[in-house]
């Protein structure tokens, strides 16, 4: 079932003809730890099976009016939980030459969902 369905979600995206992208994900260690072993935890996420890292894929093709669904929880009590539905509505670069989007600007279809946390972003984004 898993394997059908992303198979559509990649047929889908290659006919796409709006803004799109792949981005890739990055993954973090933080800790008072040597290098050494930081490279080592790194090495052992898989990144070819999202059943084994709690749903999330090393490579996410995302494009502008398409349809997504959470596949984590966020922030649960501002409505960011796994599987609540939005559309991206913009592909955001802010550096030239970007290996990666800057910000991805979504839409819920409940004007509450993300309420909370789009005031914290404002802040920080309003001059």
């Amino acid at each position: 079932m898993h394997q059908l369905m992303h198979r559509h979600n990649n047929s889908m995206y290659a006919k796409c003809e709006s803004d799109k992208c792949q981005v890739k994900a990055m993954d973090i260690v933080i800790g008072d730890i040597s290098d050494d072993l930081r490279k080592q935890m790194k090495d052992k996420i898989p990144t070819d099976d999202p059943t084994k890292t709690m749903g999330l894929y090393s490579l996410t093709p995302i494009a502008t009016n398409a349809k997504y669904d959470l596949t984590t929880n966020v922030n649960v009590t501002d409505g960011l939980k796994k599987g609540a539905e939005c559309v991206i509505k913009k592909i955001d670069y802010r550096v030239e030459k970007p290996s990666r989007p800057s910000i991805i600007w979504v839409l819920f279809p409940d004007a509450d969902i993300g309420k909370t946390n789009a005031e914290k972003i404002l802040i920080y984004t309003t001059p």
